[in-house]
């Protein structure tokens, strides 16, 4: 599973954009129909600074099925 790879990057020390693993997974667990984990990823990934936009929005995306 691509998830399992993620993590084992993350803990090698891949990181050269700091919150792009954590948006990543967040996106992946999206897809598998597993939204507390993927929000629980996304969030993460709002706060760096070069992930936060697109974090944000796919939150925002994840919302509008809660209601």
């Amino acid at each position: 599973m691509a998830i399992s790879s993620f993590n084992i990057a993350k803990k090698r020390g891949w990181d050269d954009i700091p919150g792009r693993i954590e948006l990543i997974k967040g996106i992946s667990y999206f897809e598998l129909e597993e939204i507390d984990k993927a929000k629980e990823n996304l969030i993460l990934a709002s706060s760096f600074d070069d992930t936060k936009d697109t974090a944000e929005g796919w939150l925002s995306y994840i919302k509008q099925f809660e209601l």
